[in-house]
């Protein structure tokens, strides 16, 4: 079993979506469980937001887009998670455990 981690942090304020991105290559093809939390939140201005999600991932060769809060699968080899803001400055967490 192995545990992986990738923060991701992003800022808007011009009240417009920005969304920042990180994709995690797991080295190969593994049963995880990934799920993913917000753990900083500041308002830039009027009606602040942020929201964290599972924007996509690879199965058994195959691409997947969405919005996940988490994935429990087998067959992964890639995970890929976004941050979107709108007047605010986050910082967020996708946690992946492998079954290796």
């Amino acid at each position: 079993m192995a545990l992986w981690t990738e923060w991701i942090s992003a800022n808007e304020t011009g009240g417009n979506n920005f969304t920042e991105t990180a994709v995690v290559n797991l080295s190969g093809s593994y049963g995880v469980y990934a799920s993913c939390g917000l753990s900083k939140f500041n308002g830039n201005g009027g009606s602040p937001q942020a929201e964290i999600f599972i924007s996509g991932y690879v199965q058994n060769g195959n691409p997947y887009e969405g919005s996940w809060d988490e994935l429990f699968a087998n067959g992964i080899s890639s995970i890929t998670v976004s941050l979107t803001v709108n007047n605010a400055t986050a910082k967020g967490v996708l946690t992946i455990t492998t079954d290796r």
